[in-house]
C-alpha cells in the first residue's frame, strides 16, 4: 500500500489489487488495514481473483483481532455467499478461539482451539487438498487436522458469479490486517512455517 489513496496493490506480480472501502491504513509494524467490524469496511478483491483451476487451497493471514464476542465468527477473506476461500477468527460458545474455512459454499471445518489472545498479532493459515482434508495453522504451527469424513461438503472449484473481500463476508473483521495469501494448491507444513517466520518480526509475534 503506497500509504494513500484506495489501492491495496498485490505484490504477487498478478496484478490482483484489492480496493478499500472504509478501511483505513495505520503505518504500525510496517503498515496495515484496520477494519472496523462493519458492513462498510472491507477491501474488494479485482474480479476474478479466484477465477481458476485448484488443486487444492490456502489462505495464510497476518491479522491482530480487537474484539470478539462468545459464539461469534469474525472473517477475514471471503464472500456472502458461496463461500469461495472464506476464512474465520471463531470464538466458540465455550469462549475458546477456534478457526473456521468454509470453501465452496460448504460448511466446511473448524479447528481445535488455538491459544490466540485478542490483541495480539498472529499468522492464521489452513489448507484443504483435493480430498478434502483441512490442516490449520497457528503462528506457525500445526494445529490440527479435520479429515474428509467430518469436514462439511465436498472439495470444490471456483464459484462463478461471486464477488470477493479482505475483511468481510457474511460477518465482519475487527482489526488490523496485514498480509493476505491465497494459493489454489494445498501447502507443506514447512511452506506455512516460512510464510510465517517471513512476517513474524515485523509484526512483532
Amino acid at each position: 500500500y503506497s500509504g494513500s489513496g484506495s489501492t491495496w496493490t498485490d505484490i504477487s506480480g498478478s496484478g490482483k489489487n484489492a480496493t478499500l472501502t472504509g478501511a483505513t491504513y495505520n503505518s504500525g509494524s510496517g503498515g496495515y488495514m484496520s477494519f472496523s467490524g462493519s458492513a462498510g469496511s472491507n477491501g474488494a478483491l479485482a474480479a476474478g481473483v479466484y477465477n481458476a483451476t485448484y488443486t487444492g487451497k490456502t489462505v495464510f493471514v497476518t491479522a491482530n483481532c480487537t474484539a470478539i464476542s462468545s459464539s461469534t465468527f469474525r472473517c477475514m477473506v471471503g464472500n456472502g455467499g458461496t463461500r469461495n476461500f472464506n476464512f474465520y477468527l471463531y470464538n466458540n460458545p465455550s469462549s475458546q478461539l477456534c478457526l473456521h474455512f468454509s470453501p465452496g459454499g460448504s460448511s466446511g471445518a473448524i479447528s481445535n482451539p488455538i491459544g490466540y489472545t485478542v490483541g495480539n498479532w498472529a499468522t492464521f493459515a489452513v489448507t484443504q487438498d483435493s480430498s478434502n482434508n483441512y490442516n490449520f495453522y497457528y503462528n506457525g504451527q500445526f494445529v490440527n487436522t479435520v479429515l474428509s469424513a467430518t469436514a462439511g461438503g465436498a472439495f470444490a472449484q471456483y464459484t462463478a458469479g461471486q464477488s470477493e473481500y479482505i475483511g468481510i463476508g457474511d460477518n465482519y473483521w475487527y482489526g488490523g490486517i496485514g498480509v493476505v495469501s491465497a494459493w489454489g494448491l494445498s501447502l507443506s507444513a514447512n511452506e506455512i512455517c516460512r510464510c510465517h517466520n517471513l512476517f513474524r518480526g515485523r509484526y512483532g509475534i
